[in-house]
């Protein structure tokens, strides 16, 4: 007989009940971390698809950015090209840059006519 058999012989375990397998502070920890998992699994996949405008650590949060949109503004004097990172902190994919920017560059630029992205025209 091995010397370290002697554990089985003696049930050495503090932590096993000889009658279920398992004491009731161990089922205790198991259904609770079960149902933490199952709230965070559950809740992100219901509110997944019920909000269409980005929230504060929503899953927007983390989607990728699309390429910087070209902004021109036409004036009087000729035209002046924009970038997009200059007016937003952080672009989102989930953010309308196309129908919030043209009216701000409107009341930015001195003089604008217009302004043009991606084949669309804004008039000031």
């Amino acid at each position: 007989m091995c010397r370290f058999d002697i554990a089985d012989e003696f049930d050495l375990d503090p932590y096993r009940d000889n009658v279920t397998g398992w004491r009731k502070s161990r089922w205790v920890a198991a259904v609770a971390t079960a149902a933490v998992l199952a709230l965070q699994v559950s809740i992100p996949i219901t509110r997944l698809g019920q909000h269409d405008v980005a929230e504060r650590f929503g899953w927007q949060m983390f989607s990728a950015a699309r390429p910087p949109i070209e902004f021109v503004v036409h004036t009087t004097e000729g035209e002046v090209e924009v970038t997009v990172e200059h007016h937003f902190a952080r672009l989102r994919s989930d953010l309308p840059v196309a129908e919030l920017l043209p009216p701000r560059l409107c009341e930015e630029v001195d003089g604008a006519e217009s302004v043009t992205w991606d084949g669309n025209t804004y008039r000031c």
